[in-house]
Formats: C-alpha cells, structure tokens, sequence
C-alpha cells in the first residue's frame, strides 16, 4: 500500500535583482518556485525536499521579501507532513546572515534531517558535509539520499563541472540504491557502483541530478529547455517507485532579452578586432626606437578603452 509521496525538486535560485540577460529574473525564479507546489498539489504529494541553492544572495525589496513569504506559506501549508530544504553553497556566506539561514530560523522550512518510511530510508546531506553527515542506509529498505554538490563515478561521461567527489570507493555511502542532487543546474541520470569498505562487495547506485528551472544564466545552445522534479511514491511493502515530471520553460525569447545578448557578442567582437588592428599597425611601424605604450597613446581614431586595453596586452605580454 502506498502511504507517502514525496516530492524532490533543485536549486530555486530566488533573486530580487534581475541576472543572466533575463527579462525578468525576480518573477521567473519565483513563479518556477510556485509552480513546483503546484506539481505537489496536482500529484498529492504531502512531502516536499528542495535541494538547496534557495537565493541568489540577499534580496534587496520589501516587496519581493513579501512574495516570498507568500510562497513559502503555499508550500508549508501544501507538504503537511514536512517541508525540508538542504543547504546549497549558495546558502552559505562570510558577509553575514543568508536567506537560507533567516526563514530557516523563523520555521520557514525544515532543516535536513534522516527519515524512515514504510520500506525507504531518506537521507538528506547538506553541501560539502559529505564526510561528516551520516547518512541512513539499513539492508532491509531502500536507501535514498537527497543531496547537492558534485558526485560522479569514475567513468561517468559529464562537463567539467568542477572538482567531484568519486563515489566508487566512496565507502560511505556504499548501501545507497538512489542519489538525488542539485548544484549543477543540468538535468543528468546515470549509475555506477559503490565499493564497500573492504572492497570485498558494490552495489550499484543510481544517480539523477534535476536542474534549475530558473536557468540563471544564458548558455547559448546549451541551456536547458526543460525542467524536471521527482516524486518519491513510498510503500509499506515494497521499493518505492521514483517518477520524474518534466517542466515546460519559457521559450527562449521569452524568458532572455536575445537582442542584448546579439549586440553583446558583436561589440565584443568588434573589440577584438580594434585590438588586433592595434597589434598589427605597430607590426607596422619601422622605427627601430621608440616606445610602444606611447605609439599606442598617440594613435588616431581609437577609442581611449580600446587603447587600454592594447596596452594591457601589451604589458602582460613583457612579463611573461
């Protein structure tokens, strides 16, 4: 019999200023992060686990502070039985208090924590607390951990996404049936095996890694299309069954301004070019004396900005 859903979706990305060539970034953000308590609402799901990365720093109106609010109201008053969010690097800073921290405080959300339900185990670890985190895995259920960073086996075929942490002699989580992580913002699923302690056994492990609906920033062709969460059917006695919802975004056009980011990429390659005609008039010059800083100050019909940066090569080009 099925007796819990719970429903597993990634970074939200929550910003009050505008980011990534976007059109709007503050409604974006906020309207996907409504629509994912939605999803809740239409599949009957009474769990919710966000992977982390809520904001994008501070938020900076009272105005979009409030409509957050309102939104982490919908999703407490929809999961009944527990609204959890991970922290993401995002939800960690040196200036001070994030957002993360202030409506974890106030009982926005619940912090990470291990669950057991019918026959699945849930384990919830924060960002870089991989080693310190412990995570429940018990032979007689399925284990499931909710996570976000970077994770990968040795022959995943993934973007240098950075540094990752190799999970096939990750002994640790030797037992784990299924990874759900956020951080990277593409939607990858792949699987490989976890060696045990002494080597002696593996398991294999499946991995979903579901991506920002936000899409915070404009990647040409490579910006996702589509968005994607999980919902976690639990039984009391059998496997639970894991189903991925796809997300329709916003056309391209729709959510990015694509004239500004055109005209962006032109005048960069026009720089380019003025640089490069820069180098090639002082290839030119057949003075055997002289000071090439100079000769690029003294030139006629060149932007003072396009000079600085001629000679910024320039200099770089003497130290090494």
């Amino acid at each position: 019999m099925e007796i819990a859903r719970i429903l597993v979706d990634g970074d939200p990305h929550l910003s009050s200023k505008n980011r990534g060539n976007h059109r709007d970034y503050p409604k974006e953000s906020l309207e996907y992060f409504r629509f994912v308590t939605e999803i809740g609402r239409q599949y009957g799901c009474t769990y919710n686990v966000n992977l982390g990365d809520f904001t994008f720093g501070r938020f900076h109106t009272i105005e979009y502070r409030q409509q957050v609010d309102e939104a982490l109201k919908e999703r407490q008053n929809q999961f009944t039985n527990g609204f959890y969010m991970i922290r993401g690097n995002h939800d960690i800073a040196t200036y001070g208090k994030t957002e993360y921290e202030y409506y974890l405080e106030r009982g926005a959300f619940k912090k990470p924590e291990n669950i057991s339900i019918g026959r699945t185990n849930i384990s919830m670890v924060n960002f870089g607390e991989y080693n310190t985190q412990e995570p429940l895995i018990t032979e007689d259920k399925y284990n499931i951990l909710l996570t976000h960073g970077f994770y990968k086996f040795k022959n995943s075929e993934l973007p240098p996404y950075g540094e990752a942490v190799i999970l096939d002699d990750f002994s640790k989580w030797y037992g784990l049936n299924y990874i759900i992580s956020g951080h990277i913002h593409h939607e990858h699923a792949f699987s490989g095996m976890i060696n045990s302690e002494d080597k002696v056994a593996k398991r294999e492990c499946y991995v979903h890694y579901l991506p920002c609906s936000a899409r915070p920033d404009y990647e040409g062709d490579n910006t996702p299309s589509k968005g994607a969460v999980d919902i976690i059917r639990i039984f009391d006695d059998a496997e639970p069954i894991i189903t991925r919802i796809e997300i329709d975004l916003l056309k391209m056009e729709e959510s990015f301004d694509i004239e500004a980011i055109n005209k962006a990429k032109e005048h960069e390659a026009r720089v380019s070019v003025d640089v490069s005609d820069i180098v090639q008039e002082l290839n030119n010059y057949t003075r055997e004396v002289g000071d090439p800083i100079l000769q690029i100050e003294t030139m006629d019909n060149i932007k003072d900005s396009i000079k600085q940066r001629a000679i910024n090569l320039l200099k770089l080009g003497n130290e090494e």
